[in-house]
């Protein structure tokens, strides 16, 4: 188990994280929502946030309108 509480994990979180990302940008949501699962699995706390990114898939958005909608400047900053 990959816990994000230990530092020595982080960088592991992240280049999977990434990988499930690029999938997503690519349109392969269910290799995305795989791994973001699996980094949920390891984090019930979900430190990360892949659980905004799992509820995004699942309502067919795209990485592209997930990140015009929600990144800073978009209409909904709060995330």
């Amino acid at each position: 188990m990959l816990e994000w509480g230990w530092l020595e994990n982080r960088h592991i979180i992240k280049a999977i994280l990434n990988k499930a990302l690029s999938h997503w940008v690519k349109g392969e949501t269910d290799e995305a929502l795989e791994l973001f699962r699996k980094i949920l699995s390891t984090n019930p706390g979900d430190n990360p946030g892949v659980r905004f990114y799992i509820l995004a898939i699942k309502q067919g958005m795209s990485y592209r309108e997930f990140e015009k909608h929600y990144s800073k400047g978009g209409t909904n900053s709060s995330w």
